[in-house]
């Protein structure tokens, strides 16, 4: 622990032991409304690229070969 305590931004607040300098995350509805909007958008079109081309194959050829 003395190692993660010497660390020069984050010493003072690894060695308060008053619980007065806690971290506090705080997240804007905005930044999870766009975060969540780009990972659907990557996730939808990750997912449609190879069921499209897929569907454009033939199953008898698709399975001839492998």
């Amino acid at each position: 622990m003395k190692l993660i305590g010497s660390l020069p931004l984050l010493g003072p607040l690894f060695e308060d032991t008053s619980g007065q300098s806690d971290i506090h995350l705080a997240v804007s509805l905005s930044a999870l409304v766009i975060s969540s909007s780009i990972l659907t958008a990557v996730g939808l079109i990750a997912g449609l690229i190879p069921a499209i081309r897929a569907a454009r194959l033939d199953p008898v050829q698709a399975i001839r070969s492998e």
